[in-house]
């Protein structure tokens, strides 16, 4: 009489597949994740800018490339209100 044969566990109890892997350009990431960053620096451009570890002007050439050219136009970013800028009296 033989004995049975014990099946490793991983073929028993095999483990899920992994869904599959939307793939995308770089280009739609990369604005993905700048406005991300944006966003999380409540569109304060300046930070955002450093976090990426890009110039200011080429984070605004960015946005305006994705058509944002304002950080009001980020969602999820404070809104400017009139006469709340930051320039000084001469």
């Amino acid at each position: 009489m033989s004995t049975p044969v014990r099946l490793p566990e991983e073929i028993v109890h095999p483990a899920p597949a992994p869904a599959p892997t939307v793939l995308r350009t770089l280009a739609s990431i990369e604005q993905e994740h700048v406005l991300a960053v944006l966003r999380a620096c409540h569109g304060v451009q300046a930070t955002a800018a450093r976090i990426l570890g890009i110039g200011r002007n080429t984070l605004w050439r960015k946005l305006r490339a994705y058509g944002e050219a304002s950080a009001g136009d980020v969602p999820g970013a404070p809104r400017s209100r009139p006469g709340s800028g930051s320039r000084r009296a001469p």
